[in-house]
């Protein structure tokens, strides 16, 4: 529905869920970035990069809606975010995997090991978010 003229399109839960989501995205690309810099430069950099792409789009997941789990939005209730999400997907895999985009953006092909951090990396920013909002749901809705 229509916003009211004086209400904030950002309020106070969203704000301080963008500071805490973006502070936690922050903070686990640069630990990416610096355990594996003593592997490689250019291999901190691709996992860093990979990184945020992937936690951004975490995060977009979890503010479809600040109060419901995707579990009761359903899962495949916005089409156009899951379609965008699923280029961007596409688009960084061939940013690390084809020879020329690779050295016009200084990336190098990810091995299985640097897969799964990142996605241990990106299980706490989802999964602890859904853990918040089913909880917070079910108190609204008994």
């Amino acid at each position: 529905p229509p916003r009211a003229i004086n209400q904030p399109i950002i309020g106070r839960d969203a704000f301080a869920g963008l500071a805490f989501f973006g502070s936690y995205i922050g903070l686990a690309t640069l630990a990416l970035f610096h355990l594996n810099l003593e592997h490689d430069y250019a291999l901190a950099n691709t996992v860093a990069f990979t990184a945020m792409v992937l936690l951004a789009n975490i995060h977009a997941l979890n503010f479809r809606s600040l109060d419901a789990p995707a579990s009761t939005l359903g899962w495949f209730s916005n089409p156009l975010l899951l379609a965008a999400m699923a280029v961007m997907a596409g688009l960084q895999l061939c940013a690390i995997y084809t020879p020329a985009l690779q050295d016009a953006l200084n990336t190098v092909p990810l091995r299985p090991q640097d897969w799964a951090a990142i996605l241990a990396a990106s299980l706490p920013l989802y999964a602890g978010t859904e853990i918040y909002k089913t909880i917070r749901y079910r108190r609204k809705n008994p």
